[in-house]
């Protein structure tokens, strides 16, 4: 696309996001002549991007343009237009393709070694359990983990990238200035301030979380990675959205049993009886792609404390959750104390905690 350039880019996002296929629509309308596109006629380009989009085309001025790349340059964002060389090759062969990406981070793409860790938002202790340990595993063979930052399996599949200094990407539907959920600001900022991690958005910086952002943004997730895992999710969720589109992209789709009465493994086990791979560990992804070189995945063997309160402390978070009035209600011990050991134990990774107040060990300490 000779002509095509950043302001074009930003031009397309503010619109109301117009894809690969629909610019080079807009382009054989004019004859090729990226500059051209600006001089449509309104009514012929409503029949191609809609009213709202085409007016907005039309309209956006240079001024607003420039605000957009100043903001960006003034919070460290980089702005990657599809013909940009570091602009992810496998996502511009997309008719879907958005024309720009808005980038913060150190990270880079990398699609021989990207996976997405996708599922519920509200999901159980077993999908977060395994999201984080298979984010792990796949960080520790020099994989990507792909999500998107929301409640639940995604935050568990960056938390465990994070875990062992791992790169993690975040793909966003919404825009940058904001981190959506508010609750998960602490760890966008970790991903960003990580020597390999990313934040990514098709959308504008102050574009809003609005519903229809977050299917659309899937086929980014599964366009992005070359295996889609699904840890948990319903038959009417957004998780199926991203298998769907990682199925019309020809991407490998693996799903992780769990308890047949648990409605989180609804999916995964439909997935699994029409074909997807089942999953047990990260091995079982890697195995998959006789590229990728498999270092011995040493599982991480967390030894109990020796001290007599750290000891109590994981007695007690052997089998369940517990809120911290009742840990403090079973101990003896001072409870400044007890929120001091609490502390270090969530430091060694030896103690979770969840929200609500909630702790329980790490499932590698379980017996």
């Amino acid at each position: 696309m000779e002509g095509f350039n950043i302001d074009i880019g930003i031009r397309a996002a503010l619109a109301g996001g117009i894809s690969n296929f629909e610019f080079l629509s807009l382009l054989d309308a004019v004859g090729g002549d990226v500059l051209a596109t600006l001089k449509i006629p309104e009514k012929n380009l409503i029949s191609l991007l809609g009213k709202a989009r085409a007016v907005r085309w039309l309209n956006i001025d240079e001024q607003a343009i420039g605000k957009e790349k100043e903001r960006c340059d003034k919070i460290g964002i980089d702005l990657l237009s599809i013909v940009d060389e570091s602009f992810p090759k496998e996502l511009a062969n997309l008719a879907e393709a958005p024309l720009m990406l808005y980038v913060m981070g150190n990270g880079q793409f990398d699609f021989s070694k990207s996976v997405s860790i996708i599922g519920s938002r509200r999901c159980s202790c077993y999908g977060k359990d395994n999201a984080r340990t298979i984010a792990s595993d796949i960080a520790k063979q020099s994989g990507i983990v792909f999500s998107g930052l929301a409640r639940g399996i995604d935050t568990s599949a960056h938390r465990g990238a994070l875990d062992v200094n791992g790169a993690t990407i975040a793909v966003m539907g919404r825009g940058l200035a904001q981190i959506y959920p508010a609750e998960n600001k602490y760890l966008a900022k970790e991903i960003v301030e990580s020597d390999c991690g990313l934040l990514v958005s098709e959308y504008p910086l102050d574009a809003p979380p609005l519903a229809y952002h977050f299917p659309k943004r899937n086929r980014l997730i599964s366009a992005l990675s070359r295996a889609v895992v699904v840890i948990e999710g319903g038959m009417r969720s957004g998780t199926l959205s991203t298998v769907n589109w990682a199925l019309d992209q020809g991407r490998d789709v693996f799903a992780l049993p769990g308890p047949v009465d648990m409605p989180g493994s609804e999916l995964a086990h439909h997935l699994i009886r029409d074909g997807a791979i089942l999953l047990r560990n990260a091995t079982d992804i890697i195995d998959n792609f006789s590229d990728w070189d498999l270092h011995d995945i040493c599982e991480e063997k967390l030894n109990l404390p020796d001290d007599k309160l750290g000891k109590t402390i994981c007695n007690l978070l052997n089998n369940k959750s517990m809120q911290l009035e009742e840990i403090l209600t079973y101990c003896q011990d001072n409870r400044a104390d007890i929120l001091a050991r609490l502390t270090l134990l969530e430091i060694d990774k030896l103690v979770r905690k969840e929200a609500g107040n909630n702790y329980r060990l790490d499932s590698r300490l379980k017996s």
